[in-house]
């Protein structure tokens, strides 16, 4: 009788504590929200040690190498550099750039810029030439079930000529891009992501100054400024680098970024950070090894532009550099170039903490 009573409470004890515990997880709970996009593609990101439950609220536990509960934590918008990318099955590039390989590119299509993905690595996007730079299509492909799709042609409803330089801030569910019109008008939409499918084009009320037409590069802030290389109607002056503060639901007009132009050369194609702290760029300055390098600058403690830093010879050579991005996991950088065995301008990639400029910011 008495081993019985002793045996009782040890098992009151036992549940008490692990009531207990439920009660100091349940209260170190965190609510966010599971991206839209893509449910299915979003939980195979996850790596292995990680149980998923769920579809539309997903729980996850996070477990120790000795099972142990550790943390409780719904999520509904991951932080980008916890998602794992596979980049179409590439052999990831470290010290040296490496190109990046896509059926049939510069076979029966040619690049216009690098492969953008989307923040969640789920869908990528390109622009493909058709007969000319100034006839170019967007394509993209989708993983599914863990496999990618064949590429197709984006098609909008409401948008018509050539669309290109595909965009994304850290917002999955909207994409911007170039578009001229059949009478060589050019425009930057925004589409938003319904039901899966791009809709709702919105052209930006963007008001160019006098004289100067929009370049087909820009990029876009999570602040939803907006950074563009303008250049002048006459041909008299190269491209140079402005920027469009978004204030109270528009656009200003385009300021000229003095710290980044040089005056005789030109500074196109800008890639700027989410959070705005640098800005990488294409510019054919005195301080290059080819025609176009590549150049990063980064902000100062009062938020300037500080003084452009050429990337080097892992990135620029006596060729041409162009069109440079990074990655949406802000690992690796994009750009497109010409070497050996390349018919056309094709990408190549690099890890981006690989490079000085980077290594020590």
């Amino acid at each position: 009788m008495k081993s019985s009573s002793i045996y009782i409470k040890r098992i009151m004890i036992l549940t008490l504590a692990t009531l207990l515990v439920g009660f100091v997880i349940s209260c170190d709970q965190t609510s966010t929200s599971i991206p839209t996009d893509s449910p299915s593609s979003f939980l195979d990101t996850f790596s292995s040690g990680t149980a998923i439950v769920g579809t539309d609220t997903t729980t996850i536990w996070e477990e120790t190498t000795t099972t142990v509960l550790t943390t409780f934590t719904t999520i509904t918008t991951p932080p980008i550099i916890d998602i794992e990318f596979d980049y179409l099955g590439n052999t990831l590039p470290t010290n040296q750039i490496i190109r990046f390989e896509m059926t049939n590119a510069n076979q029966t299509w040619f690049w216009n810029g690098p492969p953008v993905f989307s923040p969640y690595g789920t869908e990528v996007y390109w622009a493909r030439i058709v007969s000319s730079w100034e006839e170019t299509e967007i394509w993209y492909s989708q993983k599914i079930n863990g496999l990618w799709t064949n590429g197709r042609k984006l098609v909008i409803n409401g948008i018509n000529g050539y669309s290109c330089c595909p965009v994304f801030t850290s917002n999955a569910d909207e994409m911007y891009f170039m578009n001229v019109s059949l009478s060589g008008t050019r425009r930057i939409y925004k589409v938003t992501k319904i039901a899966g499918i791009w809709s709702n084009p919105q052209s930006l009320d963007i008001s160019i100054p006098t004289g100067n037409d929009m370049e087909w590069r820009f990029s876009v802030a999570d602040s939803k400024n907006i950074y563009i290389s303008l250049i002048s109607t006459s041909g008299l002056e190269q491209p140079k680098l402005y920027f469009i503060k978004y204030d109270n639901g528009e656009y200003n007009t385009p300021e000229y970024i003095n710290a980044l132009n040089q005056i005789g050369y030109s500074s196109s194609s800008p890639y700027i950070a989410v959070d705005e702290s640098y800005i990488i760029f294409q510019s054919n300055r005195s301080s290059t090894w080819g025609y176009l390098d590549i150049f990063v600058s980064f902000k100062n403690g009062d938020g300037d532009f500080m003084t452009p830093i050429n990337l080097g010879r892992q990135v620029n050579s006596t060729e041409e550099e162009t069109s440079a991005i990074v990655s949406a996991d802000g690992k690796y950088l994009f750009f497109t170039t010409v070497k050996t065995n390349d018919s056309f301008y094709a990408p190549y990639w690099i890890e981006l903490d690989e490079l000085p400029a980077f290594m020590y910011r």
